[in-house]
This record gives C-alpha cells, sequence and structure tokens, in this order.
C-alpha cells in the first residue's frame, strides 16, 4: 500500500506596535510536487477562521508549500516551504517565517506598515489641504518595485501601506491656488512598523504633516 500523510498549520500576522500575533482566515495555499510514486499533486486548501490549514491525505514525497493569496493588509511572502511526508506517514514542513510550538507548526506573515500624511496650509496649520497628489516609489527589501499615487482627501490625509524598505515621497500635484513642492523625501519603513520621512514633522505617533 501506499504511504499517505495528514499535516496542517496555523496562519497568522503580526501586528504593528504589539508583542502578540492574530490568526489570519482566508489565506491560500498551494501545495505542489510529485510523489515518490509518480504522482502529480497539486492541492489547495484556505485557512479557516482560526488560521489553521489543512491538506489531508498526501502520498509519501517531497512537495513546494507556496502562499498565493493572503489576507488583508498582509504580505505575501516572496519564498516557499519545503514538505517532506516520510516512509512512516509523518510531515515535516521547513522554510523561512516558520514556528515550530506544541501545536504543530505556525507560518507567520508580516503586516503591510502604514505611513500617514496630513497635508495642511502653511499659513493655516489647522486648514487641511484636499487633492495634492503623492507618489511613493523604490524597492521593498523583498525586492519588490513599488510605486503608488495617493490623492489627499478633505481632511488632508494622505495614507498608504508599504512593506519594509527605503523609498521616495514627493508630490507631483498641487491642488489648485497652491504652490508644488516636488521635494524627494527620503522614507525609512521597518519590519516593526517604525516610519521616518526625511524633512517632515512628526505630529503624532502616527502621522507627519506636510505643509503647503
Amino acid at each position: 500500500p501506499r504511504v499517505h500523510g495528514d499535516f496542517s498549520f496555523g496562519k497568522r500576522g503580526l501586528v504593528d506596535g504589539e508583542q502578540e500575533d492574530i490568526a489570519l482566515p482566508g489565506v491560500q495555499f498551494k501545495l505542489s510536487g510529485v510523489s515518490d510514486y509518480g504522482t502529480d499533486v497539486l492541492m489547495y486548501a484556505t485557512s479557516d477562521s482560526s488560521g489553521r490549514v489543512y491538506f489531508p491525505n498526501i502520498e509519501k514525497g517531497k512537495y513546494k508549500l507556496e502562499e498565493v493569496a493572503t489576507a488583508a493588509h498582509y504580505i505575501i511572502p516572496n519564498h516557499t516551504w519545503s514538505v517532506l511526508c516520510d516512509g512512516n506517514g509523518n510531515v515535516t514542513v521547513t522554510g523561512d517565517d516558520l514556528l515550530s510550538t506544541s501545536d504543530g507548526y505556525v507560518l507567520i506573515n508580516e503586516p503591510l506598515h502604514k505611513l500617514k500624511l496630513r497635508k495642511v496650509d502653511e499659513t493655516n496649520r489647522t486648514m487641511p489641504v484636499a487633492g495634492a497628489v503623492f507618489r511613493i516609489y523604490g524597492t521593498s527589501d523583498s525586492g519588490r518595485p513599488v510605486d503608488l499615487s495617493v490623492t489627499s482627501s478633505v481632511n488632508g490625509v494622505v495614507e498608504f501601506e508599504l512593506e519594509s524598505g527605503t523609498y521616495i515621497l514627493q508630490e507631483t500635484q498641487a491642488p489648485q491656488g497652491y504652490k508644488l513642492d516636488s521635494t524627494r523625501r527620503a522614507v525609512t519603513v521597518l519590519t516593526d512598523g517604525t516610519v521616518t520621512v526625511d524633512g517632515l514633522e512628526m505630529i503624532t505617533a502616527a502621522e507627519s504633516e506636510v505643509y503647503v
């Protein structure tokens, strides 16, 4: 008879500024490869409400596990995991961002980190400015290219969600009646969610202020 094994793991996400992580439901994984018996294997599974993912009845062999869709506000890892079902039906998983706990394996996701700006009038800092377009571009620490543009809201708020990395922030379009400030500002985003923007005043722990 052919040897088969079942395996499951937890999917959890880190939270900026917190020591604990949270369960991530709705994350989709793909398991692929060829079993030791020559069977082509292609299976999909999605994490349940508790963040648990199940792959039942896989044949003896070595496979690749890949995250193909993740939860909102989280980053899809740019690496895969190796899954081995041995001759006794025991399954082991190896790779990065992986914990082995008393409850089994847990795969961890890094969240997207928020950069929040507020565009205000230079002579009246209580007056928000809507309609300013800001562009942020560069390369994340994982090597992904980033190029995003956001327009300030009626409250003057501009918000980006970013992977850790180093970027350039620039205003590319000024609202009517205002002069464009095309200064290029370096932005650094750390994996713990710390964000710094050169040349901008930080007015709260999570918000920087841009003058017109």
